[in-house]
């Protein structure tokens, strides 16, 4: 079962029927919760005493992830289907073979699989919500849209990402502190706090930094003193940082 409980992306989708069909009992009661949860999203009356710290929302669809294994198959021609059998040119794996690797890793079950390659279909069946029709995230917002005062913070991005040098990376840092500037100005919340550590994460990255802290002391306890040497390189010379 996979069920997104952290942000509201747009959709659900869970792979147990919540029939028999779903095989271990775990597996239905699994399903069941899912669409409940679901329903309970957008329910101020569930829980209550959560929206001290949360909203509630609803998400467009949820989906079942139907399967063809076994002698059972729940698949059928008219579901929304898409090929998860693409290769990753960045990876340089199919993400039939990134599937295999993951599965031969449930180590607990002792599963495991070989990897395919070319087309590779998955089928899922709206159980609540819109169904799909082009994609699955129809209708729902990706964007930075979500979050006011995005529309600024996208073309900031789409400008960074359109002149960015391979081979000097650093040339993009001061851009990327503007950005981390012009988000630190946001309200805040879940996408502030998260956009924040990925930007500074890009800075430390295009600028080459080496920090170190090392000590001749092998051993201190508490209320003593000890000599600590700090060294930074700034290997990209950047100087854009003030």
């Amino acid at each position: 079962m996979w069920v997104d409980t952290k942000i509201p992306t747009g959709y659900h989708h869970y792979t147990f029927s919540n029939n028999r069909e779903g095989g271990h009992g775990h597996h239905t009661a699994s399903a069941i919760l899912a669409n409940e949860a679901f329903t309970a999203a957008a329910d101020p009356n569930r829980f209550p005493e959560q929206l001290k710290y949360v909203k509630t929302w609803q998400p467009k669809r949820i989906l079942w992830n139907t399967f063809n294994f076994g002698n059972t198959n729940t698949t059928s021609p008219d579901q929304f289907r898409f090929d998860v059998g693409g290769y990753n040119p960045l990876l340089g794996k199919a993400m039939e073979k990134l599937h295999a690797i993951s599965r031969s890793n449930h180590k607990s079950q002792g599963f495991g699989a070989s990897a395919s390659r070319g087309e590779a279909f998955e089928y899922f069946k709206p159980t609540g919500g819109t169904a799909p029709v082009n994609d699955l995230m129809d209708d729902v917002e990706l964007t930075w849209k979500k979050v006011e005062g995005g529309e600024v913070i996208s073309k900031m991005i789409d400008k960074l990402t359109s002149s960015f040098d391979l081979l000097h990376p650093e040339n993009s840092v001061k851009g990327l502190v503007e950005l981390y500037r012009a988000i630190n100005k946001l309200t805040d919340g879940y996408w502030k706090n998260q956009k924040l550590k990925e930007v500074q994460q890009l800075i430390e990255q295009c600028s080459g930094l080496f920090l170190d802290a090392t000590t001749s002391d092998q051993f201190a306890v508490q209320t003593d003193s000890i000599r600590i040497n700090f060294l930074l390189n700034n290997r990209m010379g950047v100087s854009a940082f003030t």
